[in-house]
C-alpha cells in the first residue's frame, strides 16, 4: 500500500491514543467546509472591488465637469451676467419713471432735487428675484474665507452696496430719493457687468487647480486595477492543485504546485497591502496638502471640512461620489487583505494537518 506522510494534526498523542477515524472525517469535512467558504470569499472580493471600482472610475473621470458644473449651477456663477443685467435694467427702467436716463445722468450723479412720485414696485422686486436666483449666493461665495480671491472681492463688494441700497428702497417714493438709489444700484450693476469677464478667468482657474488636475490624471490608471483580485484568483487556483492532491507538501507534486501558488499570492498580497497604505496614507496627509490656488492656501483636509459644513450642494454635486467611491475602495482592498490572510492560514493548515492524506478528491 501507498505510504501518505503523517500530519501534525493526526500523529497520536501519548496517552490519548490514535484519533478516531470519525474525527479524521470531521477534520477533513471542516477542511473542505472551509475551502468552499474561501473560494466564495474570494468571489464576492472580487465582484465587490469590480463595483467599486467603477464607482471610483466615473467620477475621477468627471470631475472637472461636476466641478465645473457645481460651480455654475449650484454657486449659481453662470447665471451672474444675466442676473447682474436684470439689476442694471430694472434701475434703469425706475429711473425712467422719474425721468432720468441712466446712462446720461447716473455716471458721476450728484444729487438733485427731481419732482414728483415714483411706484418701482415692480423694479424692485425684479431686483430682489435677481439676488435670489444667484447674486445673494455668489456674493456669499465670493466672501468666503476660502473662496474669496481678490478677483471675486471685488463684485462681491458691489453686490454688498446693492444690497444695502435695496434695504432703503420702498414701493412708492419721491423721485429726489429714488433717484439717488437707482443710480447707485445701476452703476453697481454695471460694474459687475464690467467685471464678468475677469470673474469667469478667477472661476477657471480655480476649478481647473493642480489637485483636481492630479485626479483626473489617475483615472487612466484605474482600469488596470481591475486585474488584482485575480492575482488572488490564480492563487486560488493552484491551491485548488495543492488541495486536489491531498495537500501533502511533502511531495514533489506538492512542492511543484506551491511554488506558484506563494508567487501569486504575494503579489495579490503586496498589491492590495499597497492600495491599503495609500488610502490611509492619503487621509493621514490631507492636512499637509494645500491648495494654492484658493484664498488662505487652505489644506484639503481644511477644505473639505468647509465644503461639508457650509455648501453642501456643492459638495455632493462635484465630489460626494468620487469621495464615497475612493473609501469604498479602500475597504474593498482592505476586505481582499483579509482574505489573503485567510488563503494563507488554511494553505499552512492544509499543509501541517493533512486533512486528506489517506484519500485524495478522486476517491
Amino acid at each position: 500500500s501507498r505510504h501518505w506522510p503523517e500530519g501534525p494534526c493526526t500523529v497520536p498523542v501519548p496517552g490519548l491514543g490514535a484519533p478516531s477515524a470519525g474525527g479524521a472525517r470531521m477534520l477533513r469535512q471542516a477542511s473542505t467546509c472551509c475551502f468552499g467558504l474561501l473560494w466564495l470569499a474570494v468571489v464576492v472580493g472580487t465582484l465587490t472591488l469590480h463595483i467599486v471600482l467603477a464607482r471610483v472610475v466615473t467620477p475621477l473621470q468627471n470631475l472637472p465637469e461636476n466641478v465645473e458644473r457645481g460651480v455654475g449651477e449650484v454657486l449659481r456663477f453662470d447665471y451672474l451676467e444675466r442676473d447682474a443685467t436684470i439689476v442694471s435694467e430694472s434701475a434703469a427702467a425706475a429711473l425712467r419713471k422719474c425721468g432720468v436716463v441712466a446712462a446720461v445722468r447716473c455716471p458721476g450723479y450728484e444729487p438733485a432735487p427731481v419732482p414728483g412720485l415714483s411706484n418701482t414696485s415692480e423694479q424692485r422686486r425684479a431686483i430682489l428675484g435677481a439676488f435670489r436666483s444667484s447674486l445673494a449666493i455668489i456674493q456669499r461665495v465670493a466672501n468666503d474665507k476660502f473662496f474669496g480671491t481678490p478677483e471675486l472681492r471685488g463684485v462681491a463688494e458691489e453686490l454688498g452696496n446693492i444690497t444695502a441700497i435695496v434695504e432703503q428702497l420702498s414701493d412708492v417714493m419721491r423721485c429726489t430719493k429714488s433717484t439717488l438709489l437707482y443710480c447707485g444700484v445701476y452703476e453697481a450693476g454695471a460694474s459687475i457687468l464690467e467685471k464678468v469677464g475677469d470673474v469667469k478667468a478667477e472661476v477657471h482657474r480655480i476649478e481647473d487647480n493642480e489637485q483636481v488636475q492630479k485626479l483626473e490624471d489617475y483615472a487612466g490608471y484605474l482600469d488596470f486595477l481591475h486585474a488584482l483580485p485575480y492575482l488572488l484568483v490564480l492563487a486560488m487556483f493552484f491551491l485548488t492543485c495543492f488541495w486536489c492532491q491531498g495537500g501533502l507538501c511533502s511531495t514533489w507534486c506538492g512542492c511543484c504546485v506551491l511554488v506558484p501558488l506563494v508567487v501569486f499570492w504575494l503579489l495579490a498580497f503586496v498589491a492590495s497591502i499597497v492600495v491599503v497604505a495609500a488610502g490611509v496614507a492619503f487621509r493621514a496627509h490631507q492636512g499637509d496638502v494645500r491648495i494654492s490656488e484658493l484664498r488662505g492656501n487652505p489644506t484639503v483636509e481644511e477644505l473639505i471640512a468647509h465644503l461639508q459644513a457650509d455648501f453642501p450642494e456643492f459638495w455632493d454635486v462635484a465630489f460626494a461620489d468620487l469621495a464615497g467611491g475612493l473609501t469604498a475602495w479602500v475597504g474593498a482592498s482592505a476586505f481582499l487583505v483579509v482574505i489573503n490572510i485567510l488563503v494563507a492560514l488554511y494553505a499552512c493548515c492544509l499543509c501541517a494537518c493533512q486533512p486528506y492524506r489517506k484519500e485524495g478528491l478522486a476517491s
